[in-house]
């Protein structure tokens, strides 16, 4: 049965070996996480799913960055909205947002979506009425963006709902009365979706989310390819032994390097700790047992190298955003609950 490795919550030897406390570092740096977005959004996967998915509800979807935190405004500049990203934009979102002088309360809504992600899925409604949604993609603990849909009613609009969007166009953006009447046939004509079925089409996107991180831990695997020798050694050696203790001087050995060298240079390499780059293998071994009902999970933590069912639970929800039990009953069950 396995036991708890050496290599636990941790991130550089001291002198004799041992382990010391870990950093919080990202899987990947900024520049990496770059690089892996772009990836995806030129994929044949999203680009695939994309049309099925604009094709069967009418709603657009597209992948976009997360905000640049360091980016701020400058002073009395006006605000930018992003470039179109898809030909299936509601309308009347175009003609007021995708344009050279965007709203500015269109512009607080995606502030807004974008301050407060949820784990699964964020879902607001605009100043006019229209439900948004954003998905996040995850690498591990880190965002790489996100899947935006929506621009739809919960029911159809009516005129009366388009006088309060007058007073806001008015005071807010400087409107006048020939610029409205366009807007209000756009308005009017903007479709509908009923709660339940947009629930359920949000929870089909929360699906492929997760297949895009997926997607991603491939590709960062994949680069792989490029690294040194020991490090890819030290790789191998983890994914044919997540099961067991594994220690520093184990890995040096097999890598053929010094403990010290090894750490530095696996670092600067793959971009993340070789604890972290263990407990992905551990985890994503785990989710593979966790596919048969008859597992006990407790059982399953053991035989993918914890030394117990907390620490377990810790870094599952760390590195796969849900719980063991949750993650088991979303897959298994992935259709309980949601609307037809």
């Amino acid at each position: 049965m396995a036991r708890s490795s050496l290599l636990d919550d941790s991130s550089a030897p001291h002198g004799d070996g041992r382990w010391k406390a870990a950093s919080s570092s990202p899987a990947v740096d900024d520049h990496g996480l770059g690089g892996l977005f772009q990836m995806l959004a030129q994929s044949d996967a999203l680009n695939e799913y994309r049309a099925a998915f604009e094709q069967a509800t009418g709603m657009p979807l597209w992948l976009e960055a997360p905000a640049d935190p360091s980016a701020s405004p400058t002073p009395g500049a006006p605000a930018a909205s992003p470039d179109c990203p898809s030909d299936k934009i509601n309308p009347f979102c175009r003609k007021i947002f995708w344009t050279d002088a965007p709203c500015q309360a269109c512009l607080d809504a995606h502030s807004l979506l974008a301050a407060a992600p949820g784990e699964k899925a964020s879902t607001i409604q605009c100043f006019a009425g229209l439900q948004v949604t954003a998905v996040p993609v995850w690498l591990g603990t880190r965002v790489l963006g996100y899947l935006r849909t929506g621009q739809v009613f919960a029911e159809p609009s009516r005129p009366d709902d388009f006088n309060k969007v007058v007073a806001v166009l008015q005071r807010e953006e400087g409107y006048r009365e020939h610029d409205l009447e366009p807007l209000r046939e756009l308005f009017l004509a903007a479709p509908s979706v009923g709660t339940d079925r947009y629930a359920a089409l949000v929870q089909l996107l929360v699906f492929f989310a997760q297949q895009l991180s997926g997607l991603a831990e491939r590709l960062l695997r994949a680069g792989q390819d490029s690294q040194p020798e020991a490090v890819k050694k030290a790789c191998a050696h983890m994914r044919r032994h997540f099961d067991r203790e594994i220690t520093l001087d184990e890995l040096s050995r097999a890598a053929g390097v010094s403990a010290h060298h090894l750490c530095a240079v696996f670092k600067e390499s793959t971009g993340v700790t070789m604890i972290e780059y263990l407990n992905r293998e551990r985890i994503l071994q785990a989710k593979k047992r966790l596919l048969s009902r008859y597992a006990r999970i407790s059982e399953v933590a053991l035989d993918v190298g914890f030394g117990s069912l907390s620490q377990f639970n810790r870094c599952f929800a760390k590195y796969a955003g849900e719980s063991p039990s949750e993650y088991r009953r979303r897959v298994l069950h992935p259709l309980r609950g949601l609307a037809a």
